[in-house]
């Protein structure tokens, strides 16, 4: 499944496929599984690198449903990363953000710690609400 949204793609990607550059907090994640297992859905996509499959932003949905739910997709909204549209910068005053260090973070493995980077986009996301069957 993939379409325009945006200027965004949106497409089901394969949990397996995606790399994440941060940790994240099993409690927060857990919280996130219970609200999809209460909705039967999750409500808003992941956002991910479109040429390496970084995850910019959704830690812990994709923790959720990959670790905890054990799924085999993830709703995404794919970006340029190399592309204007999109910036990052720090949630800590002590790690100095920028999109090399993302990919640096994701390419090695050497995570960096949950909440350190934010991204902004140029574009408008909307929630996108996505069955939990279809994500099996």
């Amino acid at each position: 499944m993939t379409s325009a949204d945006n200027g965004l793609q949106f497409q089901l990607c394969p949990l397996s496929s995606l790399t994440p550059h941060e940790h994240y907090n099993e409690q927060e994640a857990r919280a996130i599984a219970d609200d999809i297992i209460r909705n039967r859905e999750i409500r808003d996509p992941l956002l991910i690198d479109l040429r390496r499959k970084i995850i910019l932003d959704g830690h812990h949905r994709f923790a959720a449903l990959k670790d905890i739910l054990e799924l085999h997709q993830a709703p995404c909204y794919l970006i340029d990363y190399d592309g204007p549209d999109i910036s990052v910068y720090s949630w800590r005053e002590d790690i100095a953000v920028t999109k090399s260090v993302v990919i640096a973070a994701a390419s090695s493995g050497k995570l960096l710690p949950e909440k350190t980077s934010r991204h902004e986009l140029r574009l408008e996301t909307r929630s996108r609400p996505t069955l939990l069957s279809l994500l099996r």
